[in-house]
């Protein structure tokens, strides 16, 4: 079972390299070039020296993941100080034990490491990877039709959570695991739904079907008033940039929905230090049996 799971790690990083390859080859080595020509013309492409043979932005086969790439790429560096960090959580007791099993390098990254860390690297990569993909599809529709309305935000929201239920919300859930989320269907009835003007019953209507009913048992909300807030929030960001008004209108549609589906919220008061909000945080969970 062990090398089961080896031998399964060892074939996803291969269809990553082969994946990466066959994105890569087009770019490296354009058609109609010998290899040597291609090999020599890559330092003036990429100081621009050369004009790019490829017109990626312009293609639609290729315009989508040509923005989602670099921003998955982005996600998932900030994420390998978080693994840094969360390594410092292993307790030596398991590396000390691995080594009296005589257990390879390899073995404690297989057998140890991954298994400690993998929900963390799952989260991090979904929610890098959804980001990316939503962020990307703003920009392509930003160069070529302007802002989007809410019906094209709300959709491209819930394509993305169908997705995420289906591959891995759910399986996990089936798995007897309990599943986290920085947010979930209570986000998009706030922002297309009551800031957005589209209806409660409506982006909900949408949700069921994208989510097939899928709701969480508990919805922590960290309620902060925007003025206090808003020195952090990222200015480049399309929803964060849109001003304290709109953060305003944001706060009272989750208020109103933490009132009105009292039974499904916690409502944490977001003032104060990092740690106060966390032990609050963990008071309003219920226990969770292991």
């Amino acid at each position: 079972e062990m090398y089961g799971a080896a031998v399964g790690f060892a074939g996803a990083g291969l269809l990553l390299l082969l994946g990466a390859g066959s994105l890569a080859n087009p770019i490296l080595f354009p058609g109609g070039e010998g290899l040597v020509d291609s090999l020599l013309r890559i330092p003036l492409r990429l100081f621009d020296f050369l004009p790019e043979p490829n017109k990626w932005l312009t293609n639609p086969e290729t315009a989508m993941i040509s923005c989602v790439i670099p921003m998955v790429w982005a996600g998932m560096g900030p994420g390998c100080l978080i693994y840094l960090a969360a390594l410092k959580g292993i307790p030596d007791d398991y590396y000390e034990a691995a080594d009296i099993d005589g257990a390879s390098f390899i073995d404690k990254i297989l057998f140890v490491v991954f298994p400690m860390l993998k929900a963390l690297i799952l989260i991090n990569f979904v929610g890098a990877f959804i980001g990316s993909w939503y962020a990307a599809s703003g920009n392509i529709l930003l160069m070529t039709g302007g802002e989007m309305d809410p019906e094209v935000e709300v959709l491209l929201f819930m394509a993305a959570r169908a997705q995420l239920c289906n591959k891995v919300i759910r399986p996990a859930l089936e798995a007897g695991k309990v599943v986290i989320s920085d947010r979930f269907l209570w986000s998009s009835v706030v922002y297309q739904g009551i800031v957005g003007g589209l209806g409660v019953e409506e982006v909900l209507s949408i949700g069921r079907v994208a989510t097939r009913g899928l709701l969480p048992d508990l919805t922590v909300l960290v309620d902060l008033d925007p003025e206090n807030s808003h020195s952090g929030l990222d200015e480049d960001d399309r929803m964060e940039s849109r001003g304290l008004d709109f953060q305003r209108r944001v706060r009272e549609g989750f208020l109103s929905l933490a009132e009105e589906f009292s039974d499904n919220f916690a409502l944490i008061d977001g003032g104060g230090s990092v740690e106060q909000v966390h032990g609050r945080v963990i008071e309003a969970l219920p226990q969770v049996q292991s």
